[in-house]
């Protein structure tokens, strides 16, 4: 997964977290785990060590807590490893919660056995999932209520079973210290690291969803536009048209009535190539995502040739300037609607004052994961106002030309979706130069 190998930095627990890793994608809980088990690890070399400590120096008088615990611990350990992470959890908090209260009762208020509830609560907070929270109240007031009944008994249930002298109880008083000061700080640590994991977390899901609804909100804007303006540039040649075949039916003059149809032919080439856009429009949302080998130079002047039906193909010189050999992996219908929209409007706005109109597509940067190709002309240009509103739907910059104002936005719509960019610059009565990204994409990445 993912994050595993990242997050495995001990290699002594390498092992052990690999496994601990693989039950689950939930980071928090990962590495709430890996932490238990480490502190299972912690507790029980520090229960030998101490443990050993008080036999040398022969102030040890209960060896079956000690061997229990030890025993627990392993236990709750090897149970954590093979998955059974909610009997290992509740085994060892129980357990403590035990333990520490006999041990609070044997030895009286002088040895501070009762700061074990401090890791006992942090380790209850710490320990369980937020589905959990049953097992987190249940032994929340089971170390509650051992601290309560330890406080009306004085701590002296069990005292006569024990007697230390001064110098062994200021030893266990310190060992106590040691251990719970330093389980505490370990748990308090993580509990730290988890809420502001958390905060975090919630921040970014937070982001993500509002970026959702922008994009959410975006889509009804456009949906709304889009069906409105539709409808009205559907309506509009419909309209041309029908009142173009009731003045032909009263129309004797053969002339006139070649002059009428082509008028009628205008207005059927601009009802085909609205929807024509719009088929593009739902082929980009709806259509998969194919991968392949595409020679870039190849594609351009394909679309090229396929603009040869325009008046204004043989006005302007249109230059190409990119290697037979360039080839990049995305998907070609895409491609081919970027460019050829691209080409359309370069041609459609030429300058006619100018006399030496252009269009050139040149190479710029090509590495292994993406090629910029840039379009250069000398037409008329766009003006500032109109720059950041041009990639909208139905926008449209310039009534020179009838079109749809749909041209850009497919464009902007097809190459984002192959993970592209485009960056546009304009300076009217100068030119425009448009920078398209295209980046290679493998081929397992086909939908």
């Amino acid at each position: 997964m993912g994050f595993q190998s990242k997050h495995i930095q001990s290699k002594l627990f390498a092992s052990v977290d690999r496994k601990i890793w693989s039950r689950t994608l939930n980071f928090v809980d990962c590495r709430r785990d890996s932490i238990i088990f480490r502190i299972y690890i912690y507790v029980t070399l520090v229960l030998i060590v101490s443990n050993s400590f008080q036999y040398y120096i022969g102030i040890h008088k209960n060896f079956w807590i000690a061997s229990s615990q030890l025993t627990v611990f392993i236990l709750s350990a090897v149970l954590l490893y093979r998955g059974k992470d909610l009997w290992s959890k509740n085994l060892v908090l129980v357990f403590m919660n035990v333990t520490f209260f006999i041990s609070s009762s044997t030895y009286g208020r002088g040895v501070p056995s009762y700061l074990y509830t401090i890791p006992i609560v942090l380790g209850t907070l710490f320990f369980f999932k937020n589905t959990q929270v049953k097992y987190t109240i249940s032994l929340l007031i089971l170390a509650f209520a051992n601290l309560l009944l330890l406080e009306y008994t004085d701590y002296s249930l069990f005292r006569n079973t024990t007697v230390l002298t001064t110098s062994e109880l200021k030893i266990r008083t310190i060992i106590n210290l040691t251990i719970s000061i330093s389980l505490g700080a370990i748990l308090m640590r993580e509990l730290i690291f988890m809420h502001r994991y958390n905060q975090r977390r919630l921040k970014r899901l937070n982001l993500k969803l509002k970026r959702k609804n922008d994009n959410l909100k975006k889509i009804n804007g456009e949906l709304d536009s889009f069906v409105y303006r539709s409808s009205h540039d559907l309506r509009s040649p419909l309209t041309s048209i029908m009142g173009i075949i009731n003045i032909i039916k009263s129309e004797t003059d053969v002339d006139k009535i070649q002059e009428y149809m082509i008028f009628q032919e205008r207005s059927v080439k601009k009802l085909d190539s609205l929807i024509q856009d719009i088929l593009s429009i739902s082929r980009n949302s709806r259509m998969d995502i194919v991968v392949q080998p595409i020679y870039v130079k190849q594609l351009v002047q394909s679309c090229i040739e396929s603009l040869t039906y325009m008046d204004e193909f043989k006005k302007v010189d249109i230059q190409v300037v990119i290697p037979e050999s360039l080839v990049c992996y995305s998907d070609a219908n895409r491609l081919i609607v970027v460019f050829y929209n691209l080409f359309s409007n370069a041609l459609r706005y030429y300058d006619q004052t100018k006399p030496h109109p252009f269009l050139r597509i040149e190479l710029v940067s090509p590495d292994a994961d993406r090629a910029q190709i840039l379009i250069t002309d000398n037409g008329i240009g766009i003006k500032k106002e109109h720059l950041f509103k041009v990639f909208d739907m139905f926008y449209r910059a310039t009534d020179r030309n009838n079109g749809s104002g749909l041209g850009l936005y497919i464009v902007r719509e097809a190459i984002q979706k192959v993970e592209g960019r485009i960056d546009l610059n304009s300076i009217y009565g100068e030119g425009t130069s448009v920078l398209i990204t295209i980046v290679n994409l493998r081929l397992e990445d086909t939908v």
